[in-house]
């Protein structure tokens, strides 16, 4: 398996632990990599995030023969909806994301870091939904001509 397609799955099972009962202020609800099912991040009663890359640049750092040095771009696209207080809430969950992302930084020792960059809030279809993208870097590397 790619090594990037392993950090990609562990992203989605560590963002599935976003519960309450685990000390955090939300339950996640629907957590995919598939960018087709937007329709089912539509909720009405928890949040949904959908786990996409952008890019995976790799670094003048690496040694031709020996190592690749990539950094892989997350993006984290949520929506997130609520009745009251919708950008409290909203802060509070981007609070868990960031925290759970963090816990274990390696992804399942298959990368050196990760690292929160940036969020871009969108408003939703109505006042209860706000979609945002929550971006990551996660610096990783692997044997020169074996990704």
């Amino acid at each position: 398996m790619v090594k990037r397609e392993s950090i990609l799955d562990n992203i989605v099972t560590t963002l599935k632990g976003i519960k309450q009962v685990d000390d955090y202020n939300e339950n996640v609800g629907l957590v995919t990599r598939e960018p087709n099912n937007w329709n089912k991040l539509l909720p009405k009663d928890k949040p949904a995030i959908m786990v996409l890359w952008r890019n995976d640049e790799k670094e003048d750092e690496t040694i031709a023969g020996q190592y690749i040095l990539s950094k892989l771009n997350v993006v984290l696209r949520g929506v997130y909806y609520a009745k009251d207080d919708i950008e409290g809430k909203l802060n509070d969950f981007l609070e868990d994301i960031e925290k759970i992302m963090c816990v274990d930084g390696s992804r399942g020792a298959y990368a050196e870091y990760t690292v929160p960059r940036a969020i871009m809030v969108f408003q939703g279809e109505d006042s209860y939904n706000i979609i945002f993208d929550f971006d990551f870097t996660i610096l990783y590397t692997y044997v020169y001509g074996a990704p």
